[in-house]
């Protein structure tokens, strides 16, 4: 079995996977792009590598676990979506030094479920953790429970949207 642990910039997703028993064969997708160059271009303006998909896809193990949050546009058999609270993820990609726009672009992203609803349409099982006030101990634990049990699919817990409306004069 193949599963993509995805979700926004700054949800989690490597801190977490770090952390999990090398059983689980854990593929990091944003080290792998860079150590193979596995990228057309860079965007400099987001700071950031337009990936290849095809020379990632023939580059990951057929089985275990890939990280990074494109990692649900592989391959994979089931999917693990990080998510967390808008305010908090700023927080989180301002102490990764993100650049304003970056930063802008991933709260956005966050808010209005980009990556969830990317997920949707691979017609995979997701399941989706909230990693706003977890450690990252508890995330892995989460994933781990995840990867045991295989519980169906859990989506649309989550919802950022109010914050579009609650902050509508500040920038989230």
């Amino acid at each position: 079995m193949k599963i993509a642990i995805t979700g926004t910039p700054g949800t989690g997703k490597t801190t977490a996977t770090k952390k999990l028993p090398k059983k689980y064969n854990v593929t990091h997708l944003n080290q792998l792009v860079e150590e193979n160059k596995l990228y057309t271009e860079k965007d400099r303006d987001r700071d950031s590598y337009i990936v290849d998909i095809e020379a990632i896809k023939q580059k990951t193990p057929d089985k275990g676990i890939v990280e990074g949050h494109f990692s649900h546009q592989l391959d994979i058999d089931r999917i693990i979506l990080l998510r967390c609270h808008p305010t908090e993820l700023r927080k989180r990609l301002k102490n990764k030094d993100f650049n304003q726009q970056k930063i802008q672009e991933n709260v956005m992203a966050e808010t209005v479920d980009v990556i969830l609803l990317e997920a949707m349409q691979t017609g995979k099982t997701i399941n989706e953790i909230e990693t706003t006030n977890l450690k990252p101990k508890e995330v892995t634990k989460k994933i781990q429970e995840i990867i045991e049990k295989q519980p169906k699919q859990n989506t649309g817990n989550i919802d950022w949207i109010e914050q579009l409306n609650e902050q509508n004069d500040t920038q989230l």
